[in-house]
């Protein structure tokens, strides 16, 4: 099923480590490697994902860089939107994440959506697996075979704009995004690296919906999925007869986003994420929002959590005053 939300790519940036963003830097291209999932009979190489990768933090978390790029640009088009955010908080608000929280703060007849973060930013990157996503893409993007991955707070970012129907109208929303990889056309591609891969139901249970909506607010066509290794002591396929290496990625698949709804559905019936689902969340979302959020300067903090489903909405008493002031000094006011 595809999503009523339409998305479109704006611009590119580059997120300079101080949050600064240089304009027109098109993302990474994929290599030559895409040849393994472009052509599935092509036995793929054992990827070892056992490398450490240094932590780069989390960084732009008050949409420093996005608000540079418009800075430095204007709105893209001459268009004002409704809402501006990061498409990290649009999935997460899309996929039903408990226990979220957004900052809100309208400025200028914006609407401006944070994720709203209670102690510190950055965790250890060991205790999420984020660098075998690292390790997997740079295998699809790296110049050539000695090119070592080297992580850093610099990132490539597209802005999107969304248009979220509801009624007779719709709602305008611009946010940016990091983009993994383009290809030749410019088409945008998703990476992810999956224990046993598709094969795994837990991927089409509890991994399959974020993937889809992941790949709708990246306005990318594809997620490519490794299907990788665990540990000796847990994984038969790392003893004989197979001996693949341990954390390693044996096998490479290129999925439809459109195919995740559709199967999550036929693998899992009676508990099936719907794409309607996410639409009306999103919808209700910014409904509420329209009918709270009106007074300029305030800030508000929206809440939902694993115990009720409904939006809470209260006054943000400790307000975001950091945060106005880089609005102020950057946005246009028209």
């Amino acid at each position: 099923m595809e999503t009523k939300i339409k998305v479109e790519t704006v611009g590119y940036y580059h997120q300079k480590e101080d949050m600064t963003a240089n304009v027109g830097l098109l993302p990474k291209k994929l290599n030559n490697n895409r040849k393994y999932f472009e052509n599935p009979s092509l036995k793929f190489p054992y990827l070892n994902l056992n490398v450490e990768v240094k932590d780069p933090g989390i960084g732009d978390v008050k949409l420093e860089s996005l608000i540079d790029f418009i800075r430095l640009k204007g709105w893209p088009n001459g268009v004002k939107p409704d809402i501006v955010t990061s498409k990290s908080t649009l999935i997460s608000v899309a996929q039903k994440r408990p226990d979220i929280r957004i900052q809100v703060t309208r400025l200028f007849g914006v609407s401006y959506l944070l994720k709203y973060h209670e102690g510190p930013y950055n965790f250890p990157m060991s205790d999420r697996n984020g660098n075998f996503g690292l390790i997997f893409r740079h295998f699809f993007t790296r110049n050539d075979d000695e090119e070592l991955l080297e992580v850093d707070k610099t990132s490539t970012k597209a802005v999107f704009r969304a248009t979220v129907p509801y009624l007779n109208g719709c709602w305008n929303i611009l946010y940016s995004g990091e983009v993994p990889a383009v290809d030749d056309q410019n088409r945008h591609y998703d990476f992810r690296v999956v224990s046993w891969g598709t094969r795994n139901p837990y991927f089409w249970k509890n991994n399959s919906c974020r993937c889809y909506w992941k790949s709708v607010f990246g306005n990318a066509q594809y997620i490519i999925v490794g299907a990788r290794t665990h540990n000796v002591q847990s994984d038969p396929k790392t003893r004989s007869p197979h001996r693949i290496p341990e954390k390693s990625v044996y096998e490479v698949e290129r999925l439809e986003k459109e195919c995740c709804p559709v199967e999550a559905a036929k693998r899992n019936p009676l508990e099936a994420w719907t794409v309607s689902d996410g639409e009306n969340t999103i919808q209700d979302l910014l409904m509420l929002i329209d009918t709270v959020v009106t007074t300029e300067g305030h800030s508000y903090i929206i809440s939902r959590n694993s115990d009720n489903s409904e939006w809470v909405i209260e006054e943000d008493s400790e307000g975001n005053e950091e945060f106005q002031d880089l609005v102020v000094r950057c946005i246009p006011r028209e």
